[in-house]
C-alpha cells in the first residue's frame, strides 16, 4: 500500500507542476507524420502507437504507466497482449510513405544490403535454428536488412526474418529490393558485402537496372581474357597503382567490371580491395567511395542492438517476434527523421539523438504527505527540439 501511495503522491505533485508526460514528445512527432485517421485505418490509436514506439525508444514501459499503476508489470503485460495483433509492419510502411522521398531515392543515395544475427538461447522459439555467421555457429535467427544512406542519414527500408525452413537469404534480399523498387524509389548504388556478391543477386540487380558494388572473396573464380583466374592470383600481377579496372566474366557467362584499389589501413598496412560492379562509366574512385560507405549499416546495427533493443525479445511466436522487430525499425525511422530536422544533430548517432534529442532530465523536489522533501529526477521532452511540434519549455 505504501508503494501505491508513493505513486499517487508523485503523480499528484507532477500534475501541480505541469510536467508533461514522458512520451508526449514521441506522440507529437508521430502525429506530425501520421494523421490520426491513417492510424485508425490501420487499427491503431495514437496512444497505442506512441506506447509501442516509446517501448523501443526508452527500452521500457512508458513513465505514465509507472505512475498510474501500482504494479509496473501490468503495463508490460498489457503491451505484450497488444503486440500479438498489432499491425506493426503496416505502421512501418506508413512511416516510409510519409517521410520525404529524398531519404530513400535520388542522386547521392546508397542502398546498403547486409544481414545480422539475432542470437537467442530459447530452444522452443518458433523457427529458431542453427546458423553460421562470421566463422561461428549460433542459435537464433538471421535478419537481412536494407537501409538507405544519404546526406540526411541512414534510414531502414525493410527487413526479413530468416528462421529454420525459411527461404534463403538471397531470396529474402531480392524481396526486400523488389518492395523498395515498387515504392518508386531508386538509388545511385546498391552496396553489399562479399557474401551477397553471388551470381543470382547480381543477375537480379542487372535485370532491375540497379548499379551495384560488391567485394569479392579471394578464392572467387573469374575469367579474364578467357582464362580462369581469381583475385588471389590477380593480386600477384597488380602494379602499385591505386586504381585499376578490368573486364571479367563469371562462370555463368555474364561480364562485369572489376575495380581494384589500394587503401591504407589504420595499422599502416596496405590492403587491396576487389570490387565487382555493373557500372562501366563511373571513375574507379567513385566505385571505391561507394563501397567504403557500406560501413554505415554496421553502425546502424550497433545502434539497433545497443540503443533500440533489437535483440531484446523473449516471445516464442514467430509473428510477435516480427512485430517487435517492425516496431524497432519504426522507432529508428522516427529518431532518424528527428535527426534530419536539425543541422546540429545531423552528425550525431541514432543512439545520441534517442537519448538527448527526445528527452532531457530535470530535478524535482516534492513534498510527501508527512511533509518530508523528496528529490526525483524526471525525464521530459526536450523543448529545444519539440518546440516546432507544439511543446514548450515547462517551468519546474
Amino acid at each position: 500500500m505504501a508503494r501505491s501511495n508513493l505513486f499517487q503522491i508523485v503523480r499528484y505533485r507532477k500534475s501541480q507542476k505541469g510536467v508533461p508526460g514522458l512520451l508526449s514528445g514521441v506522440r507529437q512527432l508521430l502525429a506530425s507524420l501520421c494523421p490520426v485517421g491513417n492510424l485508425n485505418f490501420l487499427g491503431l490509436s495514437i496512444d497505442q502507437a506512441t506506447f509501442a514506439l516509446g517501448q523501443k525508444i526508452q527500452q521500457a514501459p512508458s513513465e505514465q504507466a509507472y505512475i498510474s499503476q501500482p504494479e509496473t508489470e501490468a503495463a508490460q503485460r498489457a503491451y505484450n497482449r497488444f503486440i500479438q495483433k498489432a499491425p506493426a509492419e503496416d505502421l512501418f510502411s506508413l512511416l516510409i510513405s510519409r517521410l520525404p522521398e529524398k531519404f530513400f531515392s535520388g542522386p547521392g543515395t546508397l542502398w546498403i544490403l547486409d544481414d545480422t544475427p539475432l542470437r537467442k538461447s530459447g530452444q522452443r522459439m518458433e523457427k529458431a535454428g542453427k546458423f553460421h555467421h562470421n566463422g561461428a555457429f549460433f542459435h537464433g535467427y538471421e535478419m537481412p536488412v536494407l537501409v538507405s544512406q544519404s546526406d540526411e542519414g541512414v534510414f531502414p527500408m525493410g527487413f526479413a526474418l530468416k528462421g529454420k525452413d525459411c527461404p534463403s537469404k538471397i531470396d529474402l534480399s531480392k524481396n526486400l529490393l523488389e518492395a523498395a523498387l515498387n515504392r518508386g524509389f531508386s538509388p545511385d548504388f546498391l552496396v553489399f558485402d562479399a557474401w551477397f556478391t553471388v551470381a543470382e543477386l547480381l543477375a537480379f540487380a542487372d535485370n532491375k537496372n540497379l548499379r551495384f558494388v560488391g567485394p569479392l572473396k579471394m578464392n572467387r573464380i573469374l575469367f579474364l581474357n578467357g582464362r580462369k583466374t581469381s583475385p588471389k592470383k590477380l593480386l600477384k600481377k597488380l602494379d602499385h597503382r591505386t586504381y585499376k579496372s578490368f573486364e571479367v566474366a563469371l562462370s555463368n557467362g555474364r561480364t562485369y567490371r572489376l575495380v581494384t584499389f589500394r587503401r591504407q589501413l589504420s595499422s599502416g598496412k596496405t590492403q587491396v580491395e576487389f570490387l565487382l560492379t555493373n557500372d562501366w562509366v563511373s571513375p574507379p574512385k567513385t566505385i571505391a567511395q561507394a563501397f567504403l560507405k557500406r560501413w554505415g549499416i554496421e553502425t546502424f546495427f550497433r545502434s539497433a542492438k545497443q540503443s533500440f533493443a533489437l535483440e531484446k525479445f523473449h516471445n516464442r511466436s514467430w509473428s510477435v517476434i516480427q512485430h517487435h522487430l517492425a516496431f524497432t525499425f519504426c522507432a529508428m525511422l522516427l529518431v532518424a527523421y528527428l535527426r534530419s530536422l536539425f543541422e546540429v544533430l545531423k552528425g550525431k548517432s541514432l543512439a545520441f539523438v534517442r537519448t538527448f534529442g527526445f528527452f532531457k532530465r530535470v530535478r524535482l523536489v516534492l513534498k510527501t504527505a508527512n511533509n518530508l522533501s523528496m528529490v526525483i529526477w524526471h525525464t521530459i521532452p526536450n523543448p529545444l527540439y519539440f518546440k516546432r511540434f507544439g511543446l514548450h519549455s515547462v517551468g519546474v
